[in-house]
């Protein structure tokens, strides 16, 4: 299966669903949905990961960079349904401790009341 990303909106943001695997041209797609977002201040991201089974370097690099340029403009990206897999790949580099990850959407939506509101 190709990569893909399908883009939801949410009362509180925005929720990217990734299926497949991220390769170079996939990675410059969801590094596109989320350039657009920020860019019209969709700083509340949330990534569903169920479907993807394994993250390269670069796609961790851009995971980083959009939670930082997100926190910046006071929102939040959040990972949501990570496998067992990706989960030892965010404890082995150590990526817990900067990423927010979620087992299911309710809870990484309820984890944004404690942000300001988001600007439209």
């Amino acid at each position: 299966m190709p990569f893909q990303v399908l883009e939801e909106t949410l009362p509180q943001g925005s929720l990217l669903r990734l299926r497949g695997r991220p390769t170079r041209n996939g990675e410059d797609l969801f590094r596109d949905y989320l350039e657009r977002l920020v860019h019209v201040n969709r700083n509340r991201i949330i990534i569903d990961l169920a479907e993807v089974d394994y993250v390269d370097s670069a796609f961790l690099a851009t995971l980083v960079a959009f939670s930082r340029r997100t926190r910046r403009r006071g929102g939040a990206l959040k990972l949501i349904r990570l496998n067992q897999k990706l989960k030892d790949i965010l404890f082995v580099t150590q990526l817990f401790n900067l990423l927010e990850v979620f087992e299911t959407l309710d809870q990484a939506q309820t984890s944004f009341n404690d942000l300001p509101a988001e600007k439209t």
